[in-house]
């Protein structure tokens, strides 16, 4: 019963201690993966817009991007890679903030020539 005071306590006290975040930026991490597979893919072009910062998932399917701006309310982020159907979602964020959105992404449907 002790230690578990102790414990609270501490945790309280280290609580009350951290940093305010009052940054005027927000950040985005994510991940994006394979609809069919549930399996993560790399070399998925995010796109992010306004502003139209760009970058790929790396291994892992992991993206990050940081210092948005969070008076901008609304914002696109967009997934593409060849083969795959574009992905799009609308998002907001606010200062300060982080954000995490995965994405999904289903493979083109080729016809079938004859």
């Amino acid at each position: 019963m002790k230690k578990t005071l102790i414990i609270f306590t501490l945790s309280t006290l280290f609580a009350a201690c951290s940093p305010v975040d009052d940054s005027p930026f927000g950040n985005i991490t994510g991940m994006v993966i394979d609809f069919d597979t549930q399996e993560a893919l790399s070399g998925v072009m995010i796109t992010v817009s306004p502003g139209g910062y760009n970058t790929f998932t790396g291994i892992g399917g992991f993206f990050q991007f940081n210092d948005l701006d969070g008076t901008i309310k609304q914002y696109q982020l967009q997934a593409q890679k060849e083969g795959y159907q574009t992905n799009r979602n609308h998002f907001t964020i606010s200062p300060g903030e982080t954000k995490n959105i995965n994405m999904v992404l289903k493979k083109d449907v080729v016809p079938q020539q004859q």
